[in-house]
């Protein structure tokens, strides 16, 4: 399969089809990384080019977030909100 990069709007569009079918955030059953997989799972069907990241602040405290690289560059999504 090939993947392409989406443009912002797309990107956009995509989360907001995403998030429709996408459980809700609650600790400790379902979390950050558990929403960011099912968005970087759901692009990888859909052939779009999509980055899963996690952010170490240390002390163990950790936090995924969505990445898309779109025209206006690399653009970070939280992933609680997508």
């Amino acid at each position: 399969m090939e993947f392409s990069n989406p443009l912002l709007l797309s990107a956009k569009m995509f989360l907001s089809e995403v998030r429709s079918r996408a459980q809700k955030y609650h600790l400790p059953h379902y979390v950050c990384t558990d929403l960011a997989k099912v968005v970087f799972d759901a692009a990888t069907v859909r052939g779009i080019r999509c980055g899963y990241v996690t952010v170490h602040f240390g002390n163990g405290v950790a936090h995924a977030l969505i990445v898309f690289d779109t025209g206006y560059g690399l653009i970070y999504f939280e992933s609680q909100t997508c």
